[in-house]
């Protein structure tokens, strides 16, 4: 699951799909973006579930959606990805 040089882990992933799910933290040519480039390094099917329950686990998830701290570490698991080419 990595691309130009760089990796996201599955709990990042989920995290950065979170934040990229909610449609008022993100506008709307970025969310596209970056979900079409989520979709190319998209992890295993297991790994994700996994993720997602780590998420919700560790206080990322409240009642289906990011809290501030999920928030927080949505951005910072994309920070050192590079930024997807324009559409």
């Amino acid at each position: 699951m990595s691309g130009e040089g760089q990796t996201l882990t599955p709990h990042g992933y989920a995290l950065a799909l979170a934040l990229l799910s909610d449609s008022e933290s993100v506008p709307l040519p970025v969310r596209v973006a970056w979900a079409a480039f989520l979709r190319r390094h998209e992890p295993h099917p297991a790994h994700l579930r996994r993720a997602a329950l780590e998420a919700h686990v560790t206080g990322h998830f409240r009642a289906g959606r990011l809290t501030a701290k999920g928030r927080g570490d949505a951005l910072e698991a994309l920070r050192g990805v590079p930024i997807p080419p324009r559409l």
